[in-house]
């Protein structure tokens, strides 16, 4: 399925796992970070630039620097 699929796009209870995440975010959330590398693509044409009227914000690491690398640099 990840051949196809970033993990986080993949389905469970016919959500995938990135929206049950989002989910549970606080209600006064004001922006989302989605930091993307293999099939980043994929998330970007499902979410677009928001999720339920919250900014999205894509960041995409080509070298992987775990999430703190990605944010800093």
């Amino acid at each position: 399925m990840t051949q196809i699929l970033p993990k986080p796009m993949l389905l469970y209870k016919n959500k995938n796992l990135f929206e049950h995440k989002l989910e549970a975010l606080p209600s006064n959330t004001s922006e989302i970070i989605f930091i993307i590398g293999y099939l980043g693509h994929k998330i970007k044409e499902y979410f677009k630039d928001s999720y339920k009227g919250i900014s999205i914000t894509y960041i995409e690491q080509t070298e992987l620097k775990g999430t703190a690398g990605a944010l800093y640099g």
